[in-house]
């Protein structure tokens, strides 16, 4: 049984977009890394839905995986998961929380464990941080002493929540752990996709500048959405396949609807053009934007969503500099896409995918501009900004390439 349930995860991970092995000269940089004792402290972040979780129901004694697991994502085992997956939102007190019943947290919280791969079953095709860990390790980084990871749950990071749900705060006392272990040096904090604005959030809106200057060496962030991404608007607003092989656009999007850190990935309006389009519905002449976006979901009557992202729009509606050192790490060269035309057929518009893709410039998931947005800062802080492009590399792909990886070892050793 043990063996067909691998098999299955197996075949189920084949169109993975996490499954790209790393390049040979990757794997030939690495093995030629020797140590180098004159490192800092490194605290990594992932981004939405790269952080494994665990859970257990109220009479279990020990907890199971639940993201990610590959196998349970086909007919027959698909329902049940995408219950127990699907965070609930309760507007009464903009709150959002997982299935009642259900004990859900972040895997070993701290350790790189939970942020390796998605799916422990089939790591080597669901890799996010596995690559860049062997290529710390070779350079003399300790899980544990002078490397750590923060995952937590995405599903209920809201904009509000996050700041005294406990999430901000067991980052805040990780990075001070980080520093009294290694004779109070300065810790590097990495922010990997959403994982980046989520750092921003916290160097902004929770932490003070007298605690930044203390502990922050510098911010290190790659591939970040910080002016968010219009694919997030598409998964929220309508039916969209994401990256799941095996899961239809209309289970993906009751899977991923309240995915509280989705919600703040949305365009931002202090960070776009207020009229950029977002979506457009031909056969109604419906126009969405990035100042009326949360229209989509008022006059389709979904009322809670409409609520939730309301609120968070208005909580994250700021754009202010974190405030510390900053290294940006980006790629482009990629179509990605940036508005979407939608036509209302049989079913209504929302319950479609789009007709239409209009892409620009990014590196396949997020956009040049919100790639680049951290430019805006330059002139709002005086801690260094520098840029980084990574070539041939996309948003995923970026983690394991040599590129990168020099990059990184170039800021946090000496």
């Amino acid at each position: 049984m043990q063996l067909l349930l691998l098999f299955i995860s197996s075949v189920a991970a084949q169109q993975f977009y996490m499954s790209t092995p790393p390049p040979d000269e990757t794997l030939d940089f690495i093995e030629k890394l020797t140590a180098n004792p004159n490192h800092d402290p490194l605290v990594i972040v992932p981004g939405v839905t790269s952080s494994r979780l665990e859970y257990k129901k109220q009479n279990d004694k020990s907890f199971s995986n639940l993201w990610m697991v590959i196998r349970r994502t086909i007919p027959g085992w698909l329902g049940t998961y995408i219950d127990e997956v699907s965070p609930r939102y309760y507007p009464e007190n903009d709150t959002y929380a997982s299935k009642p019943g259900l004990t859900v947290q972040p895997v070993e919280f701290g350790k790189m464990t939970a942020v390796l791969c998605i799916d422990p079953q089939v790591c080597s095709k669901t890799a996010v941080f596995a690559t860049a860990f062997e290529a710390l390790k070779k350079v003399g980084y300790k899980e544990g002493v002078d490397l750590f990871a923060a995952p937590y749950d995405f599903r209920i990071a809201g904009v509000n929540q996050v700041l005294t749900n406990g999430m901000f705060s067991r980052l805040k006392g990780l990075i001070e752990k980080a520093s009294s272990l290694n004779g109070g040096k300065k810790v590097h904090i990495l922010g990997h996709s959403a994982g980046a604005p989520f750092l921003r959030h916290f160097l902004v809106n929770y932490v003070n500048q007298e605690w930044k200057d203390r502990y922050v060496q510098s911010f290190i962030a790659v591939g970040g959405p910080f002016a968010g991404s219009a694919l997030a608007f598409r998964m929220l607003a309508t039916y969209s396949k994401w990256v799941l092989p095996t899961v239809g656009a209309k289970d993906t999007y009751n899977l991923a609807r309240f995915f509280a850190q989705l919600h703040w990935l949305l365009p931002q309006p202090a960070a776009n053009p207020p009229d950029e389009t977002l979506g457009f519905v031909t056969t109604t002449g419906m126009r969405f934007t990035v100042r009326n976006q949360t229209e989509v979901w008022r006059l389709t009557n979904r009322d809670s969503m409409y609520q939730a992202i309301t609120r968070t729009l208005q909580r994250n509606n700021e754009f202010k500099a974190p405030r510390v050192p900053m290294h940006v790490l980006y790629s482009l060269g990629h179509e990605t896409a940036a508005s979407f035309r939608y036509e209302s057929t049989k079913q209504p518009w929302w319950q479609q995918e789009p007709t239409k893709t209009i892409y620009k410039d990014g590196d396949g998931t997020v956009t040049a501009d919100s790639l680049l947005s951290p430019k805006r800062w330059v002139s709002e802080q005086s801690q260094p900004i520098d840029f980084k492009q990574i070539q041939n590399a996309d948003h995923v792909t970026i983690l394991a390439t040599q590129e990168f990886l020099s990059a990184l070892l170039g800021i946090i050793t000496h």
